[in-house]
């Protein structure tokens, strides 16, 4: 945590001096479109000019009007030019000491965003080459359109594309080049901010989880009312990150999880170690984790099944999860099927005297109990 936060205010002071400095770019561009916009104001006033102050106003106003919506057209459509792409997605290293032009390598901008601009990118370039021999039929249209309000003299027509036309390029080149320009590091910054949020609540999410185990064992103890009310804490900080487009690591979900198991939060810690699994694919754990939870404390063990299988898919050899599938088996009365994963785990000690224990009254294994077969399997005594 105290290593994290300069990181994202030393880039913001690094942004800074890149480019709002007195000769930096964006500085640059603010002022080019100043001087377009006041150029453009002046050639305004030049045209009212010529009518009576009276007239004159209702003609400014309705300049100002014209022009103001095509540089608001304008800058819409730089801004969806000029969205950048994600080139990398986050990786592990440090961000200290890290040029601006190499922090925005690493940012993960929305890909919904980008497909909507190369989307209708690709209509408007699209549209306006099969149309480029009506362009002039579509400005003489416009031009009559607008020439009564702005005054209806012989150069209303004339005034009012080109002061369309001006306009909807400034405010298209003042957009695209600060999109440009800044929009890859307030993504990267937002990210960075996310990523430090995580790792803050990834940071109290290891100390409660050896906090709370017992030194001699490492056994996890049960927590009191105010390691509990921690726990609901950091799950709704959880919540609130997730909601921001954050994540913790799969390490930290599979803690969360643990800690919120202990303290009763059954559908939490079921949910955390569903969010371990996506971030983890390849590790079965987090599912046989879950599917414990879901058929031991939630009681559906149809629910449980579809879990212990995709880890089992991952890792056949995975005996933990065959021997719970096994229990789980049993909850959902098929009998013949447990026997057959618990054959599969009980040459390990520890399954066979699992094995027993849940045979006791109670437990999965209880309607086995006097099976031959099982008994013959854990080498349970009659």
């Amino acid at each position: 945590m105290t290593v994290e936060t300069p990181v994202t205010a030393d880039a913001s002071v690094r942004i800074r001096k890149s480019f709002f400095h007195r000769k930096g770019p964006a500085r640059a561009v603010l002022k080019g479109t100043l001087t377009s916009l006041a150029a453009g104001l002046i050639s305004i006033a030049l045209y009212v000019g010529q009518f009576s102050w009276s007239h004159a106003w209702a003609v400014f106003g309705s300049a100002l009007i014209i022009a103001g919506s095509a540089v608001a057209i304008g800058a819409l459509l730089g801004f969806i030019f000029a969205l950048p792409r994600t080139i990398d997605r986050r990786s592990n290293e440090s961000d200290i000491g890290r040029s601006p032009q190499s922090l925005v390598s690493k940012y993960g901008a929305n890909t919904n965003l980008e497909q909507i601009s190369d989307w209708l990118t690709k209509i408007i370039v699209g549209v306006g080459l099969t149309q480029l021999v009506n362009i002039p039929k579509v400005f003489t249209a416009l031009g009559n359109s607008i020439k009564p309000t702005l005054g209806n003299v012989g150069s209303s027509e004339a005034f009012g594309v080109g002061l369309i036309v001006y306009s909807s390029v400034v405010g298209f080149l003042f957009s695209y080049l600060l999109t440009r320009l800044l929009m890859a590091y307030a993504l990267t910054l937002a990210d960075r901010a996310i990523e430090m949020k995580a790792e803050a609540i990834g940071s109290e999410i290891r100390d409660v989880d050896s906090e709370l185990r017992i030194p001699e064992t490492g056994e996890l103890e049960e927590p009191d009312t105010s390691a509990r009310a921690r726990i609901y804490e950091l799950n709704k900080r959880v919540r609130k990150l997730e909601e921001a487009g954050g994540n913790l690591d799969a390490d930290d979900y599979q803690r969360l999880a643990r800690q919120l198991k202990r303290a009763g939060k059954y559908a939490e810690a079921e949910r955390a170690y569903l969010k371990a699994a996506n971030l983890s694919p390849n590790d079965p754990r987090p599912l046989n984790f879950a599917g414990i939870i879901r058929s031991k404390y939630i009681n559906d063990p149809a629910t449980a099944r579809g879990y212990y299988l995709r880890a089992i898919t991952m890792d056949p050899g995975y005996a933990s999860a065959v021997y719970n599938m096994a229990c789980n088996e049993m909850r959902l009365s098929r009998a013949e099927e447990a026997l057959k994963l618990l054959a599969m785990v009980v040459s390990d000690p520890k399954y066979r005297d699992l094995a027993k224990k849940d045979a006791a009254p109670g437990g999965p294994f209880e309607s086995v109990r006097e099976d031959p077969r099982f008994q013959n399997l854990v080498h349970l005594e009659k």
